[in-house]
């Protein structure tokens, strides 16, 4: 299944959601993109990200804000990004920092160079998610 929320893309592949980020993303997005992961955790139970943020602009404060605490009602797994500048690394690994205040336990997340690479990272997480 294939979303188009804003100037992003959104590809299902089972329990894997593939984000290709153009532009800014906002609240807006984030509250349409919260309704397909809903959906994708009901029919999966649980699910993992790869995103391509190779071209997205900034995330706003209030998407920021709302995915903060939006964000714990969700059983991802991992998170793998690929095409990542390092001011984007670093906005998203504090944005992620401020999302483990409110949930319980911290999901993995890797930053990888290609989508080949962020692929095979998320792979090697699910033996250990499902030992556990």
């Amino acid at each position: 299944m294939q979303v188009a929320i804003g100037g992003h893309t959104f590809l299902v592949e089972g329990d894997v959601v593939q984000c290709m980020l153009q532009g800014d993303f906002t609240a807006q997005h984030a509250r349409e993109l919260f309704v397909l992961l809903e959906q994708v955790q009901a029919d999966e139970g649980s699910f993992v990200i790869l995103a391509d943020i190779s071209q997205m602009g900034t995330i706003d404060a209030a998407a920021r804000r709302w995915m903060a605490l939006e964000s714990r009602r969700f059983a991802c797994r991992a998170t793998a990004m690929y095409g990542a500048s390092l001011p984007a690394r670093t906005v998203i690994t504090l944005l992620l920092r401020s999302l483990a205040l409110f949930r319980p336990t911290l999901m993995p997340l890797h930053f990888a160079k290609t989508e080949q690479e962020a692929r095979l990272w998320l792979e090697a997480q699910r033996p250990a998610q499902q030992i556990g």
